[in-house]
């Protein structure tokens, strides 16, 4: 008989065989019993149960099972978990009984399953303040073409703190070289290999604020082109040592004095900190990035929800960033694309904003000059627009960009020769509302939104009414086609830092 166990990506199976009766004496089998030792579960299938198939109790298992008096016929039993857990794991027996139920054979397994996606761990997991000089949190995967992974392409390594992920470390591959990256304060390994990856982010003599949850991601490409993502988690905490542990390190510095004299001084300096730190704590928090300029090596092409911090000291913001290619990140401050969001609104609510960055929205005034400000006013727009009922797409940038201060917050846009119908029109006007600033030009029966208007109504309008052709409230860009009918069903409004 043979009894073995397979484990293939998130499968397990588990296959008790008889292959002949030679082996029993000549007895005939006449039932198989697979069970596991530490529990009362088992599947069996039997000569009396032929027709209405194998008996089990596992639970989440598929049975499947043959056995008869034919000497040709094949005779096993076959168990297979698709939703694999650690109490899978343990001890299983294979029982061979006769026609008279007397047991004629056994053999036993023990099922040890390999780790599902990564293997996240950090070393050691409890940081002693001032004793402890290193801690590696190391994200590895072993064998990942087993899990139908045919590529890897990056592995991150987040810490959670406050509700959101920031990026500590990350090894990508791109057009087949390796990059590795991370804060500053760290050390940073990696490797992705035909069949093994691995990134390590290392901090020399940590403090508690490195303690926390962490977090390593996987992305992949699966076997049939499919992306295929990996998440597993690995906490890190952090004691002071017990004067017990302060005291032994001590007499140990002690003894080593006339070894080297080197090492007593960098030994009495970690005493000296770990005795300092049994009074005070340092909390500091984790750090969001600035702006979205920050965050080009952290995140793949596509738009991101992401929490900066402006330097300004005033708080964060939730900015939709749009990675267009490396070193090329734009903050998108205007999005539309089905009108579901009124954008005939007053002054207060275009200055603080409105909408939600993961649907259309308007980031707002303040926000948007926080961002401009802290770039030093050297900031591009980047304007993307799609024509409704059409396939033509269309983009201007203009090189220069900037909001004035409150309470007119004025434009500045040039760089672009735009024939005077695109937002060259609005450059240097102060943006208006129907309850602040050229009030009978933002009007509902006039342009109905709120924006950069010159006193003629201008040549642009991103912020009207959504899918109304032929009406001076539309969505237009005049330079495209002198057509008020020639209305845009999506914009995007963006800017990036210039280099």
């Amino acid at each position: 008989m043979n009894f073995s166990s397979e484990q293939n990506h998130h499968e397990l199976i588990l296959q008790c065989q008889v292959h002949g009766i030679k082996s029993f004496n000549y007895t005939n089998p006449g039932k198989l019993v697979v069970s596991r030792d530490s529990t009362q579960t088992q599947a069996y299938v039997s000569v009396h149960q032929s027709q209405v198939g194998p008996q089990s109790n596992f639970s989440n298992a598929q049975v499947t099972g043959r056995i008869s008096f034919d000497a040709g016929s094949k005779r096993y039993i076959r168990i297979v978990w698709t939703d694999l857990s650690e109490d899978l794991k343990g001890n299983y027996t294979c029982r061979v009984y006769s026609v008279n139920n007397e047991l004629i054979a056994s053999k036993h397994l023990t099922v040890r399953l390999r780790p599902i996606g990564p293997d996240f761990q950090a070393k050691p997991h409890v940081i002693q303040i001032g004793l402890t000089k290193r801690l590696d949190v190391s994200c590895a995967l072993t064998d990942y073409k087993s899990l139908n992974m045919s590529k890897v392409g990056s592995l991150d390594i987040f810490k959670v703190q406050n509700g959101y992920e920031c990026l500590f470390a990350r090894v990508w591959t791109m057009a087949g070289k390796l990059f590795t990256s991370g804060l500053n304060e760290l050390f940073v390994t990696g490797v992705i290999e035909n069949d093994y990856a691995q990134c390590v982010a290392s901090w020399m003599n940590p403090s508690e604020d490195v303690a926390g949850e962490y977090l390593c991601r996987v992305s992949a490409v699966g076997v049939k082109g499919d992306p295929v993502f990996f998440n597993s988690k690995v906490n890190v905490t952090w004691e002071l040592p017990s004067e017990e542990t302060l005291l032994k390190r001590f007499n140990e510095m002690i003894a080593r004095q006339d070894e080297l004299v080197e090492q007593e001084k960098e030994g009495d300096e970690n005493l000296q900190e770990a005795v300092l730190i049994l009074n005070t704590t340092d909390k500091r928090q984790c750090r969001n990035p600035t702006s979205c300029d920050d965050i080009y090596f952290t995140l793949n092409p596509g738009q991101h929800l992401v929490r900066v911090e402006p330097e300004d000291g005033l708080g964060p913001i939730n900015v939709l960033c749009d990675v267009v290619g490396r070193r090329e990140v734009y903050t998108v401050f205007q999005k539309r694309f089905n009108g579901k969001v009124d954008f005939y609104r007053n002054f207060h609510d275009y200055e603080n904003g409105f909408g939600s960055v993961d649907s259309e929205f308007w980031l707002g005034l303040k926000n948007i000059r926080r961002l401009l400000i802290q770039n030093g006013d050297k900031n591009q727009l980047r304007v993307d627009m799609s024509v409704m009922g059409t396939d033509l797409n269309y983009t201007r940038i203009y090189p220069t960009f900037s909001i004035g201060p409150p309470e007119e917050y004025r434009l500045t846009v040039s760089g672009l020769y735009d024939r005077g119908f695109g937002m060259s029109s609005n450059s240097h006007k102060p943006f208006s509302t129907y309850d602040r600033g050229l009030t009978h030009v933002a009007s509902r029966h006039n342009r109905g939104a709120g924006w950069w208007f010159p006193e003629d109504h201008g040549y642009v309008n991103l912020n009207g009414v959504w899918g109304v052709p032929g009406k001076p409230y539309s969505i237009f860009w005049w330079e495209l086609r002198q057509d008020l009918n020639f209305i845009l069903e999506k914009t995007e409004m963006k800017f990036r830092r210039n280099k």
